[in-house]
């Protein structure tokens, strides 16, 4: 047997009682139904049945929050992107500097308690070309190094909670290189270079080998 699907629940496990039951063998689907009287009938039925009958189940995701790139959800765990236009903030380290710095456009992604985020250049497209981040703590996959930030489970109504976390946590200098173009070692010395300037200097991201496609498709 290749998978099984109980369809609506004999109180077990808290359900309701089970009233029907899919097995997917590798040739074959075969639903089995239950009684009020305990009598049992099995019957193959086609994947074009099962399509027809699950077509009509609304779907329905909510309200998304603003700049939403894309929304999955996987049983109970949200995933989705969002999209962060370029924006001035007051950055601040564990060593009590603090740094008032125009951030390049970023995308911003979460999946249950982990999160990642790259740089772009433009508002992205499915191939836009992603870029490393110009912060120090995110793993060279993108992924945020939490540390004792205690980040939300990623949702359409707690994302941009998680982004400001974030950005207002205390960097410190682990995970600061390969960030910068010119300041390789550490991304921070670029913080201070560009500290009260309007624009980010866009040639200073670093290219990853993704796209946003990628992001979508859960390839970190």
């Amino acid at each position: 047997m290749d998978n099984a699907l109980g369809l609506m629940g004999a109180d077990v496990g808290g359900y309701q009682r089970l009233m029907a039951r899919l097995d997917l063998f590798s040739e074959a689907i075969v639903m089995t139904r239950y009684g009020n009287d305990g009598a049992t009938s099995c019957f193959e039925v086609s994947a074009e049945a099962l399509a027809t009958a699950f077509s009509g189940v609304p779907v329905a995701t909510g309200l998304l929050p603003r700049e939403c790139l894309f929304y999955a959800r996987d049983g109970n765990t949200e995933r989705l992107a969002i999209f962060v236009p370029p924006e001035q903030w007051t950055l601040a380290t564990a060593d009590g500097e603090v740094y008032d710095v125009p951030l390049p456009p970023l995308i911003w992604s979460g999946c249950g308690r982990k999160y990642h985020i790259w740089a772009v250049k433009q508002r992205p497209g499915e191939r836009e070309r992603l870029f490393h981040a110009p912060f120090p703590n995110v793993y060279p996959d993108g992924r945020v190094c939490v540390g004792n930030v205690k980040f939300p489970a990623c949702s359409a109504s707690t994302i941009h909670q998680a982004l400001e976390l974030f950005l207002q946590s205390e960097f410190n200098e682990d995970l600061a290189s390969g960030k910068s173009e010119s300041y390789e070692d550490n991304v921070l010395i670029l913080w201070d270079e560009i500290h009260d300037t309007v624009d980010f200097p866009l040639d200073e991201l670093v290219k990853t080998h993704r796209v946003l496609d990628d992001v979508i498709k859960g390839r970190w």
